[in-house]
This record gives C-alpha cells, structure tokens and sequence, in this order.
C-alpha cells in the first residue's frame, strides 16, 4: 500500500514545480528583453533540461565545445565543469559575459574543500559549517579535499569500513568532516552579481536512507522552494569575492543551515529551471 504522506508530498512537488515553470516561462516569453545567444558546455546528462526549457523560449541555445568556440559570438556563455569554469575565467578579462565568471582564486578556494571550510572558519562562519578533522566518532564524511559530484565522497558508519578506507584516511588529499544527520539534502542555486544575489532557488532533496550522498544515492523526492538563507550566503560569498553562478550545498540542524561546500557553477538540479535566472538579470 502506497505511503498517502509520499504520495501528498510528490503531488506537491509536482505543482511547485510546474506553477513555477508557468509563471517563469509566460515571464520569459512577453515581459523580458532582447532574446539572448547563449553557448552551454556539451555535457552528458545536463543538456536534454537546459534545451528542453529553453527551447520555450525566445533565447537562441547552443551547446559545444566552449574551450574551440568564438565566443564573442554569444550574448551568454556558461560553463557546466571545471574544467571550462577555469578555462572561462583565465579570459575573465577579455569576455563581455552577462553573468560573469568567478575569479580563480574564488574558483580554487571553492574547489580545494579543506581550505573552503578553513576560509569561512577564520571569517566567523564556524556556527554554520561542519566541524572538520581526525575522529573516532561514527559516523563521519570522509572527502577528497579536490572532487566534483561527490566522487570520492565515503560516509563512514564503522569500524570495518574504516580499516576499508585506510589508505585514504592516510593521504593528505582527503580529511574527515562530521556527519550532519538527516534525509533532506538542499542546493541552493545562487546568481550573485555586484555583491549580492540577485536570484535564488532552492531544490530540496529527501532520501530513503539516512546516509545519502548526492551523486551516488537517488533521491525519493525533489521539491523546488525559495532560498531561505540569502543573507547568510551572501555574506559567505561575499568573504570569497565570489561572482557569476553557483550552488550552495546544505543540511539543516537545530533550524539553522550548515553548509556542506559551494560549487562555483551552475548545478545540475537546476537546469530545467536556469532560464527563470535570465528573467532576473539586471537590465540589459
């Protein structure tokens, strides 16, 4: 017999989200600007939402190999991995981009997770960020300090999976982080222009497992919500000198967020939505 709480849940999901895309799109279509060309990165997996929204749109879309494209050619250009973000942002300087790309020393701050942590750690941030470093207590997250989607990512629950691990427990590209307990996992997706966020969406994710990890564990139920946290976060990103897009990983404990790492790109559970971000650019 099916849960009547899921089915509630998935229904309301659902309505959120297509309420969403309704008003977004009407937005879109009559009450914004010039239409935009924008140049995606081609990557597997993101494009099938970016083309399927956008294609309701009046924005020209293109995806390709950003790193062998004219891009002067583009109103818009966004980079969906690292490795063009960083291809991007060494031509920070010559590029005429509406959204702008983050500086490097943003980029690798964000990038390099020990030093993420630390970083926010000395600038008063330590109330909202998970406490780091060697413990015997389980469960801890074991992470890979430089990693995309959670690749190397262990949630580590015993002694056995412990001895498991132990050659990673032993270099110094990965470091222990406490475990925040619970089944709802958020991303924040972040356009933060001139020392603020300029638009926010939140998608919460709930699990069937208490150790979920993003990338490996499929999620039961993905909802869309406003951002909660924007001050907050634009006070971390501020601290960063951070620019242009990006994604806010977080759990919630006692009410308040802890913020598990900031992504500094656009983040997959929000490409079918991204369009909604250019209705609330700056005028262009």
């Amino acid at each position: 017999m099916k849960n009547p709480f899921v089915t509630i849940n998935r229904l309301r999901a659902q309505y959120r989200s297509k309420r969403f895309l309704i008003r977004e799109l009407i937005r879109s279509r009559f009450t914004t600007s010039t239409p935009l060309k924008i140049l995606f990165s081609a990557r597997d997996g993101w494009v099938e939402p970016l083309a399927r929204k956008f294609s309701l749109t009046r924005h020209q879309v293109t995806f390709g190999d950003i790193q062998n494209s004219p891009l002067d050619h583009y109103d818009l250009v966004i980079p969906l991995d690292m490795k063009d973000v960083r291809f991007l942002s060494a031509r920070r300087s010559r590029m005429r981009n509406l959204i702008p790309i983050p500086r490097l020393e943003a980029i690798d701050l964000c990038d390099d997770k020990l030093k993420f942590h630390e970083h926010l750690g000395d600038r008063g941030f330590g109330k909202w960020l998970p406490r780091t470093g060697a413990t015997t207590a389980h469960p801890y997250v074991l992470k890979k300090r430089i990693d995309e989607a959670g690749e190397h990512c262990h949630i580590v629950t015993t002694t056995h999976q412990e001895l498991a691990l132990a050659t990673q427990l032993s270099k110094k590209d990965y470091f222990q982080q406490e475990y925040i307990p619970g089944r709802y996992v958020f991303a924040s997706h972040i356009l933060y222009l001139g020392g603020r966020i300029v638009y926010a969406l939140d998608v919460e994710y709930s699990y069937n497992t208490d150790y979920p990890i993003n990338s490996k564990t499929e999620p039961a139920l993905m909802m869309i919500r406003p951002c909660s946290w924007t001050s907050l976060f634009s006070d971390m990103l501020a601290s960063i000198g951070y620019e242009g897009l990006c994604c806010v990983d977080y759990k919630m404990r006692d009410g308040e967020p802890v913020v598990l790492e900031i992504n500094p790109r656009l983040g997959r559970s929000a490409t079918g939505y991204f369009f909604a971000f250019l209705n609330h650019l700056p005028s262009r």
